[in-house]
């Protein structure tokens, strides 16, 4: 929550751009969003294998979707993201079901500049 306001606000990092969004508080539960450079050499160096999903190679999208709903969730990453079961919709949204949790989280991913993946996640009560 954002005190004196009836909004919720998350803010995410992506080297040195940072990425703000607020939602209406009413009827949410949580709300998150999550940003990563699309190309970061360090990063993909090291590799997306494992990431979010031991045993096969993650993307930058599939990670954003994951963070972005574990912000919503409030317990960040306390949850192991590999836990995070992300379901495309037809209409582009998506949802990710946290372990814990009875209802999913509703996401979709944020246009962006060509260097961003941008993705938020609200929970609503």
């Amino acid at each position: 929550m954002l005190e004196g306001t009836d909004l919720r606000g998350s803010v995410a990092y992506a080297g040195r751009i940072a990425v703000a969004a607020v939602t209406p508080a009413a009827g949410t539960l949580g709300f998150g969003i999550d940003a990563e450079a699309r190309l970061d050499p360090v990063r993909d160096r090291a590799g997306w294998d494992g990431v979010p999903v031991p045993g096969r190679r993650g993307t930058v999208r599939e990670w954003t979707r994951i963070e972005a709903a574990l912000k919503a969730d409030g317990r960040g990453l306390a949850v192991d993201p590999g836990r995070v079961v992300v379901r495309e919709r037809p209409d582009g949204t998506w949802s990710a079901t946290l372990p814990g949790r009875r209802g999913p989280a509703e996401g979709w991913d944020v246009l962006a500049t060509s260097d961003l993946v941008v993705s938020a996640a609200i929970l609503r009560q």
